[in-house]
């Protein structure tokens, strides 16, 4: 089986010329493109059907006819218009229809060069930060691997930045399957020891036969153990599609991997999927783990939540640990691991001895 066409190439850039076809919501959305085209005297593009707004789009002018598109339409009329971008005249076929979008992730894309460059440039690294056992946190159980990225100025791109851009802008797959690459290469290159906490999202995955197909490749090329890769759920919250988690996380178990979900504890959805799921570690949300030693409420649902997730056999991990304190009650809980800036910040080299002795950040 080829490898996944839209996970393994990264796109190219927009064309500086061209024709831009809208297919609006309503008629009172087409309306209003039509009043910016007579306004701004915007050329009409070619072959255009009479519910299409066709835009003929100047050299080097899309990103400000995609300003002018903003200022007019509301936030809802942009993410409900559908756009696409041709760069000749001919009027668009069945074989183009692929290439539509949403016209809010178009402008995002045009956006987003700065992106684009991380991604051909591969200019991303895996962080590690360790997870040690709760009965002795001097003992690495494994760690999680976290993305970071540069920009063309060697600064560093906030994660949170990074998946909410290339999410907005369609190339959440690219970046998700990059991340996934980058953090086996950085485990084979230390040789890593323990669990390798590898984080995915979802729906940068809609068939696990072919968009995991070059991260198994490369694990297996590199010699990596596959027991040792846990896939981490996250934005578990944010699941619509159970189902297709379902036959994601299915497909890992089948290969040889281990699963988990990340954030249990930040709201019910989580919950209620451990039974259809049934991963091999959850991580509870650090919302109900910051000062849990001096809010009784919170020690007593993560108390409930542990006390399910065994009976289950499930093995917990808390995350987010800054104190002595949390720490204690967590090990009275009997969280099996734990995780947080108290044994150590995400760094470029994974822990390959005895942890030193956990302090607290400082404030």
């Amino acid at each position: 089986m080829a490898p996944c066409n839209t996970c393994d190439s990264i796109p190219s850039p927009l064309a500086r010329k061209g024709n831009l076809y809208l297919w609006p919501p309503t008629a009172h959305t087409l309306g209003k493109i039509r009043a910016l085209k007579q306004r701004a005297k915007i050329k009409k593009a070619p072959n255009a059907a009479a519910d299409v707004a066709a835009i003929a789009v100047d050299t080097g002018m899309l990103e400000t006819l995609l300003l002018k598109l903003t200022g007019v339409l509301t936030e809802e009329e942009v993410k409900d218009t559908r756009a696409l971008f041709m760069d000749s005249d001919r009027e668009p076929g069945l074989g183009d229809f692929g290439h539509i979008r949403p016209l809010s992730e178009l402008v995002a894309f045009s956006d987003s060069a700065w992106l684009m460059d991380i991604l051909r440039e591969n200019r991303l690294i895996s962080h590690f930060q360790p997870i040690v056992f709760a009965d002795d946190t001097g003992r690495p159980f494994g760690h999680e691997a976290l993305l970071r990225a540069w920009d063309a100025d060697g600064d560093m791109v906030a994660p949170g930045l990074l998946f909410d851009r290339a999410t907005q802008a369609g190339v959440l797959f690219q970046l998700d399957r990059l991340a996934r690459t980058c953090a086996v290469e950085a485990a084979a290159k230390y040789r890593l020891r323990g669990k390798l906490f590898i984080n995915f999202t979802p729906t940068s995955i809609y068939d696990p036969r072919n968009c995991l197909r070059t991260t198994l490749n490369l694990i297996d090329t590199l010699g990596v153990d596959r027991s040792q890769i846990v896939f981490e759920v996250i934005e578990t919250e944010k699941v619509a599609d159970m189902d297709h988690l379902t036959g994601v996380l299915s497909y890992y178990r089948r290969n040889g991997f281990k699963v988990a979900l990340d954030d249990l504890g930040g709201g019910y959805s989580a919950l209620s999927m451990l039974p259809d799921l049934r991963p091999n570690y959850v991580k509870i949300d650090r919302a109900l783990i910051t000062d849990i030693d001096k809010k009784e409420t919170k020690a007593v649902i993560t108390r409930r939540i542990v006390d399910m997730c065994h009976d289950l056999d499930i093995q917990v991990i808390a995350e987010g640990i800054e104190t002595e304190r949390e720490e204690a009650v967590l090990r009275d809980i009997r969280v099996d691991y734990l995780q947080g800036f108290y044994y150590g910040r995400p760094q470029a080299e994974p822990v390959t001895e005895k942890l030193a002795p956990p302090q607290e950040p400082a404030a």
